[in-house]
This record gives C-alpha cells, sequence and structure tokens, in this order.
C-alpha cells in the first residue's frame, strides 16, 4: 500500500483499537506510547479516550523532510505535518533520538525542551565510538519515580500555530 493511502486508514485503526481494548479490563493501560506521525494521531485520539498520558516518538518530520527536498521529489503532504503539530501540542512527553531532532521538534514544532526526553537507539558502540551529534541515556529512572507531565495542553505549551 502506498504510504500517501496510509491516511485513511486511521479512523479504522482507531476504531479497531478501540474494540480490542473494550474487551479488556478497565485501566489495562497506563500510557499510549506511538512511533511516526500517523499512529501518533492514532495514539493520541486513543490516549484523551482512556484518559492516560500519551508519549510520542516522531523519527522523521514532514517539515524537516520537505527542508532538504532534491528537485523532483515529492514533498510530504500538508495533513502529515498537521497531524505532526497535533501530535506535539497533545504529547504528555516526546522521545527524540537525538539533540538534534530535539531542536528540530522545538524549532519546527514550537515544542517545548522540558518535554522532550532525548533517548538515543540502543548501539553496540562503546560510548567514547558514539557520533557527536548522539549523547548516552541517562540511567534508568527508579521504579517509584514518578511520571512527569508537562502542561496540561501539551509539550508545546505555547501551542506556536504553523507557519
Amino acid at each position: 500500500m502506498p504510504k500517501e493511502e496510509l491516511p485513511e486508514l486511521l479512523h479504522g485503526m482507531v476504531a479497531e483499537i478501540e474494540r480490542i481494548s473494550g474487551q479488556q479490563w478497565p485501566g489495562r493501560y497506563d500510557l499510549v506510547h506511538s512511533h511516526y506521525w500517523i499512529s501518533g494521531v492514532a495514539g493520541l485520539a486513543l490516549s484523551r479516550q482512556w484518559n492516560i498520558p500519551f508519549v510520542h516518538t516522531m523519527h522523521t518530520m514532514a517539515k524537516v523532510k520537505n527542508l532538504v527536498l532534491q528537485p523532483g521529489e515529492k514533498p510530504e503532504p500538508r495533513s502529515r505535518e498537521d497531524g505532526e503539530y497535533r501530535i506535539v501540542d497533545g504529547a504528555t512527553r516526546l522521545i527524540a533520538n537525538t539533540g538534534v531532532e530535539a531542536a528540530e521538534l522545538a524549532s519546527h514544532y514550537g515544542a517545548n525542551f522540558d518535554c522532550i526526553d532525548v533517548a538515543p537507539p540502543v548501539s553496540t558502540f562503546p560510548p567514547s565510538r558514539l557520533p557527536s551529534a548522539i549523547t548516552p541515556a541517562p540511567p534508568a529512572p527508579s521504579p517509584h519515580r514518578r511520571f512527569i507531565s508537562c502542561s496540561p495542553g501539551g509539550s508545546s505549551g505555547s501551542r506556536a500555530r504553523r507557519s
């Protein structure tokens, strides 16, 4: 299926997850974590329905991809940018794989740095051999640590509007 057709499946995906979750006991889920924009839009809707925190890892962003288009390449659709803004505005926390990605979330989407956690992908490299743009992840939190949420409006705080 071409990726351009995936947004058409969003409502059906949310409905199917809702159907499956309806067969579970109430309160089974503590939070929703999603990756990429389409599952993020679905995850945001589900977290609101279930009244639980929403954590998202963006990975790639339409605005960043569109900045580096080569001649003849098709830009990412405006619907994707709009979905990514909704995710940033509504997420309880955002996960970035690098400091650069965290900066892109802040500069392109208005995300609040205090609501972004940098968690590099797992690597077998010793920290001394990691690329300079990657910082080793901090130690795992204590199991007794409370989940720290950002503003009720999500991670952007200011709800910066699209440019």
